[in-house]
């Protein structure tokens, strides 16, 4: 990969005066590497509002390698927690194939890291067989296969575990869903969970199978709601014949690198693409889709297509009506790289969303890497564009729920100079709406500072209503100080039956009750960041009898039980009629 000579000047962030571009935070550099040319950070995971902890790959000497950081300052400094030092002779030349792809972290003592890399052990042993170095080289590298770490003590201490599979299958993504359960996936089929923080993993079924597919990426919602974006570069990844020499198992691993780079983004897919790596997607409908789960894998069904044309390289949902993807859909050769889609029915429909047609400042070329979206108003993806010889930062943001999309500005701390283009960035995560990280080439890493206020949840008052009554219950006094729009979810939890909600996402939903007694309704309302919870009750009364109503009745008939509009006669058990 070519160089990036980028370097970057000092910035003023502009104070946005509109009401509704206030709700905006900042972005400020706050570190970078200039003699890291070729290196970079390829995923962040946000712990806090000053732990983060990255992945990546920067070869610090001509026999040392880092892959993995932490900053305990908001991004200030960047502490390598993982590296690896080798000999160039020997069975240690092979921890040169080390790689690796994607770390999630759920906080900041449960990470995990997942890779490829070759069996420390196969060579030396290989060696004691009496073989020569060469053929247990070819041996062992064809042996390549996923490889996962683990992450405790807050990143002191990462342990590396082999995982099942092969040279042809690999990761591409993987999501802390809580402290202990997460989920890998892949290409090939290989979709796991751990529920033990990587003790144990069994596979999933995946919704793709075979060696031209790879699911490139995740949103987990809980274990059992899930989604999955696919779509591979099959003319760069191609998995048959196994390889069965030094030089083809070499062209395999940097073919399996080049994909990852490409899949990751920013400036090395800008280069890539540049020396003519161009996805070729085989005519196949199955290759480039959206799918979501509700049991955890058990079943997936498709929402959206690629038609064979385009692959999803990211996917984003905030519940499970709002969610957002990044496709590799070109829209303008000389522009736009990318394309954002976005749903708010669950995937029944899905819209293109407005983004520039060029780059910022004048660039042209851009590619869009990551996004998160912080409220159902408020996001930000981030990627890298072509500024002459140079690529460089773009951030963008939405105010809109990801309708439309703008460039947004970013500024610089006093210690760096340069040119204003910066390094180009590959991912970004928030551990709230006041403190995020975006990533990428030169070891680079930008700050994000906002606000954000909890909304308040009020499920409306109290009802009484008759059998076989359409009821609605009324979540629309709900408010947030930010006047962010809400999410909201309505849950059962009592009643004489079960009812069906006629939208669980309505701020108004109705459901019919049938049967005497109090149901009981919890509403969650969400900003994207905090959740409050309100309750409401629902109360249908008995019909009137005379254990009930008796004295009433007496009163008011003159003590006639049995007088017209009492229950007490022939009422078939008090049925009302």
């Amino acid at each position: 990969m070519k160089r990036y000579y980028l370097l970057f000047v000092l910035t003023i962030v502009i104070a946005l005066a509109s009401v509704a571009l206030a709700e905006q935070g900042q972005w400020a550099y706050s570190y970078a590497n200039n003699s890291a040319a070729s290196s970079g950070f390829l995923a962040v995971s946000a712990i806090d509002q000053d732990t983060a902890f990255s992945i990546g790959i920067n070869q610090f000497s001509a026999d040392g390698a880092q892959y993995a950081w932490r900053t305990t300052d908001a991004g200030i400094t960047w502490v390598p927690i993982f590296q690896m030092e080798f000999s160039t002779q020997g069975c240690d030349i092979l921890n040169l194939f080390s790689f690796m792809i994607d770390g999630d972290w759920f906080d900041v003592d449960h990470g995990i890291i997942v890779g490829t890399a070759v069996d420390p052990e196969c060579c030396p042993k290989c060696m004691n067989e009496g073989h020569k170095f060469a053929y247990c080289m070819i041996r062992c590298m064809i042996a390549m296969k996923p490889f996962f770490w683990t992450a405790t003590d807050g990143g002191d201490t990462i342990e590396r575990h082999s995982a099942e599979g092969n040279i042809t299958t690999m990761y591409t993504d993987i999501r802390a869903i809580d402290q202990e359960t997460m989920v890998a996936c892949g290409s090939n089929g290989l979709l796991r969970k751990t529920s033990d923080f990587g003790q144990s993993w069994t596979d999933i079924n995946p919704p793709e199978t075979g060696e031209y597919s790879i699911m490139n990426t995740m949103s987990w919602l809980s274990p059992d709601v899930g989604f999955i974006g696919t779509g591979e570069d099959a003319s760069s990844t191609g998995r048959a014949p196994m390889p069965d020499d030094v030089a083809s198992v070499i062209a395999f691993n940097n073919k399996v690198q080049d994909y990852i780079r490409y899949l990751h983004g920013g400036a090395w897919r800008l280069d890539l693409l540049d020396h003519g790596y161009r996805p070729d997607y085989r005519n196949d409908p199955n290759l480039g889709k959206v799918y979501k789960t509700i049991d955890g894998g058990a079943n997936w069904q498709p929402l959206l297509s690629g038609n064979g044309v385009y692959g999803f390289l990211k996917v984003f949902f905030l519940n499970e009506q709002r969610g957002w993807v990044i496709t590799d859909e070109v829209l303008n050769p000389e522009g736009a790289l990318n394309n954002i889609k976005y749903t708010d029915d669950g995937g029944v429909t899905w819209h293109d969303a407005g983004i520039p047609n060029v780059g910022p400042a004048g660039s042209t070329r851009y590619i869009i890497s990551d996004m998160r979206m912080l409220t159902p108003d408020l996001g930000y993806a981030v990627g890298a564009n072509a500024h002459g010889f140079f690529y460089g930062t773009n951030i963008m943001v939405t105010i809109d729920g990801g309708k439309t999309w703008a460039f947004d500005d970013i500024g610089a701390l006093p210690q760096y100079h340069g040119s204003s283009q910066g390094y180009g960035l590959n991912s970004v995560d928030f551990a709230s709406n006041r403190r995020g990280y975006a990533v990428g080439m030169y070891l680079s890493a930008v700050q994000y500072t906002g606000t954000n206020s909890p909304p308040t949840a009020d499920a409306g008052a109290d009802q009484t209503v008759a059998a076989d009554t359409s009821v609605t219950l009324d979540g629309s006094g709900s408010s947030d100080p930010d006047n962010d729009t809400l999410l909201f979810k309505w849950t059962q939890l009592d009643g004489p039956h079960s009812v069906t909600i006629s939208d669980a996402f309505a701020a108004q939903p109705t459901f019919t009750a049938t049967d005497p007694g109090a149901y009981v309704f919890s509403l969650d309302v969400s900003d994207g960041e905090f959740t409050d919870t309100a309750e409401t009750t629902v109360t249908v009364p008995s019909p009137a009898d005379d254990d009930s109503t008796g004295a009433d009745d007496d009163a008011s008939h003159g003590g006639d039980d049995d007088s017209s509009g009492d229950n007490g006669g022939g009422g078939g058990g008090g049925c009302g009629f």
